[in-house]
């Protein structure tokens, strides 16, 4: 984890330092780098570093698009143009992530074929089990209710009970 963490402090200060412009984005475009390497182990099984040169394509095309669309402009304005245009790139990729992958949260259970052991990169370790979407309930036109369907409720663990101390 402390490599992932040493890597967007090297891109910030690299961004800030040669290009002297602000970036907002730089979280958003490494969820994207993220969401490449995930998705390509999860429909294709790839292994994350085998998914590199597929990421580093894809978040060139992302840089070059958002160098030509937007950073070329305001890289002579005053600072705060600067933070307004990222900050809104950034909003925009969070916005498309969430349009394109969904808001509810998925559980994900890293398991490993031996209890404890845990490589970053194996796929033993990215395993995840999807819960099951709530079906819909059945439509009431048939049995002549005048009452709207109600929604399907998601299923919720039981709540915790507080333990009393001794």
């Amino acid at each position: 984890m402390g490599l992932v963490y040493a890597l967007i402090a090297a891109g910030l200060s690299l961004i800030f330092g040669l290009m002297e412009i602000v970036n907002f984005a730089h979280g958003e475009v490494l969820m994207v780098a993220m969401f490449t390497s995930y998705w390509a182990w999860a429909l294709r099984r790839l292994d994350p570093l085998v998914s590199l040169p597929l990421t580093v394509c894809l978040l060139f095309v992302l840089g070059a698009t958002s160098y030509y669309g937007l950073i070329r402009w305001i890289l002579d304005a005053p600072m705060l143009a600067q933070i307004f245009a990222t900050f809104g790139l950034a909003v925009f990729l969070r916005s498309a992530a969430q349009a394109v992958w969904d808001v509810d949260f998925l559980v994900s259970r890293a398991r490993s074929r031996r209890a404890g052991s845990r490589s970053p990169g194996s796929s033993s370790a990215c395993r995840s089990s999807w819960p099951a979407r709530a079906p819909s309930p059945p439509s009431r036109g048939s049995t002549g209710s005048s009452a709207a369907p109600r929604p399907a409720s998601r299923s919720r663990p039981p709540p915790r009970t507080a333990r009393r101390p001794r």
